[in-house]
């Protein structure tokens, strides 16, 4: 596969279903899409998170409001839960985000 070609998100959501169904791993989804490892599991992430809304709905950068920043930083910091259970919760696409 070409160096950047873009991956159909019907074809993303195909992949990540098939992986949390134990059918294929990460690796080999990045070696049948060409992409990196780390872009497989924020595919993953993502889905998880958010379904299958969450690949249709990249327009930039996303805005929380301040009553969700504090709510998720706040259960991080009381150690109601880890950062990933956070950002899942709270639809928060990296851990990134929460730590800043």
């Amino acid at each position: 596969m070409p160096k950047h070609q873009k991956i159909a998100i019907e074809e993303k959501i195909e992949y990540v279903r098939a992986y949390l169904r134990g059918e294929i791993t990460q690796g080999d989804i990045s070696k049948a899409t060409g992409v990196r490892l780390s872009s497989v599991q924020m595919w993953i992430k993502r889905y998880e998170a958010e379904g299958v809304d969450g690949f249709y709905t990249d327009n930039g950068n996303r805005v929380y409001s301040p009553e969700t920043k504090t709510m998720a930083v706040l259960e991080y910091l009381n150690g109601k839960a880890g950062q990933l259970d956070i950002c899942r919760k709270y639809k928060i696409r990296s851990r990134c985000q929460l730590q800043t």
